[in-house]
């Protein structure tokens, strides 16, 4: 593969399609959409532990 070729599916349109097939596959295999795992407590040495992400889909899309 080359580099264009990469790029391409690093794109909101690759991920977008990406994002449907997943769900599609959910529904005709029956299984649960994806979800987030459950949040980790931090010790409080780190200080605030907030969560960065509520949806799976824009934690995903934030590691694609």
């Amino acid at each position: 593969m080359t580099i264009a070729t990469l790029s391409k599916c690093r794109s909101d349109e690759a991920y977008i399609l990406f994002w449907k097939k997943v769900e599609l596959s959910c529904q005709s295999l029956d299984i649960e959409e994806p979800t987030l795992p459950r949040k980790r407590k931090l010790p409080k040495k780190f200080g605030d532990d907030s969560v960065l992400f509520q949806n799976p889909k824009i934690t995903v899309l934030k590691l694609f």
